[in-house]
């Protein structure tokens, strides 16, 4: 599923970036050389990465 229309990432990039320790919206971003645009997809992005964190046992 497509989290972020501006960047096309997906939900299954999302979780790849967050497997890989990267525990910030800007980290997601920056793992595939993207920037934040509209902003729309931020809250998913972070749920991801709490999601992950409660995993790993990572503070978000």
């Amino acid at each position: 599923m497509v989290i972020c229309n501006c960047n096309y990432l997906t939900s299954n990039d999302i979780e790849k970036a967050c497997e890989q320790g990267n525990n910030r919206v800007d980290a997601v971003f920056s793992c595939f050389s993207k920037r934040e645009c509209c902003g729309q997809c931020v809250p998913e992005i972070e749920k991801y990465i709490a999601t992950q964190s409660l995993i790993t046992g990572l503070d978000a």
